[in-house]
C-alpha cells in the first residue's frame, strides 16, 4: 500500500477517536484503558488476518523489553491525551491539532539524537511551519 494512502488513514482515524472518546464522558483513566484494549483488539485482528506474523517470529528478550518500554512510554502519552481529550472545557478543534503538530518536532528531535537522521532545509522548513501552527491555534 502506497505510504501516503497510510498517512492519510492515520491521520484520518487519529482525529476522529477523540471526538468519539469524547462522547462516552468517561475519566481520562478509563478511557486510557478502553482505548488501549480496543487497540490491542485491533492490533491482534490485524496481526493475525495480514502478513504481520511473517518475518522472524517472535521478538528476542531484548527486543521484546524494548517495545515494552516504548509501549509504557505510549501509555503515558495516552494519559495525558485522554486527560485533555475528556474535558469538556477543552477544545478538541484548538487543542488536538496543537498536539498533532508538536508530534513531528518531537519526532525529529529524537530521530536525529537517537538515530542520527540528517537535518535538512526541508525538514527545518516543515518544523518552523508546524510550530507556526502551534502558536497560531493556541
Amino acid at each position: 500500500m502506497n505510504t501516503l494512502i497510510l498517512c492519510v488513514v492515520t491521520a484520518f482515524f487519529f482525529a476522529l477517536w477523540p471526538s468519539l472518546a469524547r462522547f462516552a464522558s468517561a475519566s481520562p483513566g478509563w478511557l486510557a484503558v478502553l482505548m488501549s484494549l480496543g487497540t490491542a483488539t485491533t492490533a491482534s485482528f490485524g496481526m493475525i488476518t495480514s502478513k504481520y506474523l511473517a518475518g522472524d517470529g517472535l521478538p528476542k528478550s531484548k527486543a521484546a523489553l524494548i517495545i515494552f518500554v516504548a509501549g509504557l512510554v505510549n501509555g503515558i502519552g495516552m494519559l495525558a491525551y485522554t486527560k485533555m481529550i475528556s474535558s469538556p472545557s477543552v477544545e478538541l478543534s484548538k487543542f488536538v491539532p496543537i498536539a498533532a503538530a508538536l508530534v513531528p518536532v518531537f519526532a525529529m528531535l529524537i530521530a536525529v539524537v537517537l538515530f542520527g537522521d540528517p537535518i535538512t532545509l526541508k525538514k527545518i522548513a516543515g518544523l518552523t511551519l508546524a510550530c507556526v501552527a502551534v502558536f497560531l491555534l493556541s
